[in-house]
């Protein structure tokens, strides 16, 4: 069963104008984000303040060690720690070393962490003040010089792979006192860089270990509530408990040792074996493979997970919007809902869910599957008897594109699906060789939309670009994230999205977890790309 995590929040995000400064907006029609779009985003605590209500004494293991399973293959960040030498994003065991300033919730909101008080001051500033008396795993202080060293020496890397777009419109970092230090940025988006702050981006090392030679890709010099005691390639990393962590009487417990799993049966026998005490992105059809044991699960739809098609826009016949939305209602989205989740997710008719807050209800069943309708839009543009390919990838790709393959039959379209094991260059990107590709999209907040329908991304098709879309972006990385005027503009975008059938909306995606009965106060947070993992922070092991 799922428990309602018991944190005391100090401060939640708000939103304010700036009123003061006579930045108050007098009309609608400017396309430009004004000063009135400022968000002053106010997240804090006093050190130590942000506390879990404990459990008896008696029911932790005090020298219990967690096994979480995770991909520990050597290509991929397990073997690597010094933040500019990722090869991906951070991830969960990253933070456990690290910290973060911030720690985002599957809420979307913020708590307090290396920093006591982050606040957005205008669309180009943010304030961070530390909680005193933190210290590096060297000893050396976690202090407004080693925010600026670390941040500016993450954005000098130009790590591209480990580091969002954003992290480059860092222009500098002041430091006003050994506890407070001034983010300066070069284009308006001090909403987006907040988010940053719960993440890999803003991860602060210890600029005396850097300076003096010490190997932090091998032996890291983080502030977090764990340390590095050894790993091995495609086998396991174990952290122990960091006594000198600031909030170390929070931390129960003594170690943790990932244990390497990279596809869905192994990780199973893993659990059922005792092997492994927790797993998170477990495969929804995996899940049976737990029957009959006394593991416990959680699974829930999530909009950080977007199954739906990409596809090139700028190319006949789908450089045509009625196409596009011919292609949108001739997808019965319940159907693969149920094929796919057994029911337990939702159609996509935005970029959140429906009890996110975020979705308009205007914008509930646009595009529900209507055939007829369908085949006169397909006339209307004189495609019909169209035939379209789409790239297909092993797994949910090719799961959900088989399906559609027979929707879209009804409609008069032939799909013909293509196996590729090249996704950049068969599916994505300015030339792809396929017309759409259906996959699990795994982004959170504005990465949704920025990593496939604004320019220069990755994940955009053909290059698209919407002036409309990319100004309610624009806003949106200068607005807090949990502002009203936030929602309004999300609203506005997916609107936008919608109207131009940017993408051929699928279902949402299924976040499951799975741990053992061992494994006390299981609470989740969300990892970089916004999927429920387990809460180690605050995890115990129960004693026998």
């Amino acid at each position: 069963m799922h428990h309602v995590k018991r944190i005391r929040r100090i401060a939640a995000p708000v939103f304010a104008t700036l009123a003061l400064l006579g930045l108050v907006a007098c009309g609608s029609d400017d396309d430009d984000t004004s000063a009135a779009d400022t968000a002053a985003t106010n997240v804090s605590s006093t050190a130590g303040s942000v506390t879990t209500a404990a459990p008896a004494a008696d029911a932790i293991d005090v020298n219990g060690v967690l096994r979480p399973i995770a991909d520990l293959s050597a290509t991929t960040n397990a073997m690597t720690w010094d933040p500019i030498a990722m090869k991906t994003p951070a991830t969960i065991m990253h933070t456990l070393v690290y910290d973060t300033l911030l720690r985002s919730q599957l809420d979307g909101s913020f708590e307090p962490g290396l920093a006591a008080n982050a606040t957005i001051v205008d669309p180009q500033t943010i304030t961070i003040e530390l909680n005193p008396g933190i210290e590096f795993s060297d000893g050396t202080p976690l202090d407004a010089a080693a925010v600026k060293f670390s941040l500016e020496r993450n954005a000098g890397s130009e790590n591209g792979q480990a580091f969002s777009a954003d992290l480059q419109q860092l222009e500098s970092v002041t430091v006003e006192s050994p506890l407070k230090a001034t983010i300066h940025l070069k284009a308006p988006i001090a909403g987006s860089f907040y988010t940053w702050l719960g993440r890999g981006e803003t991860m602060i090392v210890s600029p005396t270990a850097v300076q003096s030679g010490v190997d932090i890709n091998n032996k890291p010099v983080g502030a977090g509530p764990f340390l590095l005691e050894s790993f091995t390639a495609e086998s396991s990393v174990k952290l122990v408990k960091n006594p000198h962590y600031f909030q170390a009487d929070q931390i129960k417990l003594a170690g943790v040792e990932y244990v390497h799993s990279n596809n869905p049966t192994t990780t199973i026998n893993a659990l059922r074996s005792g092997a492994a005490d927790s797993a998170d992105l477990v495969p929804i059809s995996a899940l049976s493979g737990l029957a009959g044991s006394d593991l416990e699960t959680r699974s829930e739809p999530s909009d950080s997970i977007m199954l739906w098609g990409h596809t090139c826009k700028s190319r006949p016949p789908l450089d045509d919007v009625r196409v596009r939305r011919a292609l949108n209602l001739g997808v019965d989205r319940d159907a693969i809902n149920q094929a796919m989740f057994g029911g337990r997710s939702e159609p996509q008719w935005g970029f959140w869910k429906q009890d996110s807050g975020l979705l308009p209800e205007s914008l509930v069943g646009s595009f529900a599957r209507d055939v007829n309708r369908a085949k006169a839009l397909l006339a209307e543009a004189g495609a019909e008897n169209l035939e379209l390919s789409a790239s297909v990838t092993p797994g949910d790709s090719q799961t959900v594109s088989e399906i559609i393959q027979q929707q879209w039959a009804e409609i008069g379209v032939k799909l013909t699906l293509v196996p590729t094991q090249n996704i950049l260059q068969d599916a994505l990107g300015p030339s792809p060789k396929t017309d759409v590709y259906f996959f699990p999209l795994v982004r959170s907040g504005l990465d949704k939309v920025t990593r496939t329908l604004v320019e220069q991304n990755v994940g955009n098709v053909c290059g698209y670009a919407n002036p409309e879309l990319n100004r309610f972006v624009a806003q949106l990385q200068a607005l807090s994230p949990t502002s009203p005027e936030a929602k309004e503009a999300w609203a506005g975008l997916q609107q936008v999205a919608v109207d131009d059938a940017a993408n051929i909306f699928g279902v949402f995606g299924m976040a499951s977890n799975a741990w053992s009965p061992r494994v006390g106060n299981v609470e989740f947070v969300p990892n970089f790309q916004g999927v429920p993992f387990l809460d180690i922070r605050d995890a115990y092991i129960v004693a026998d």
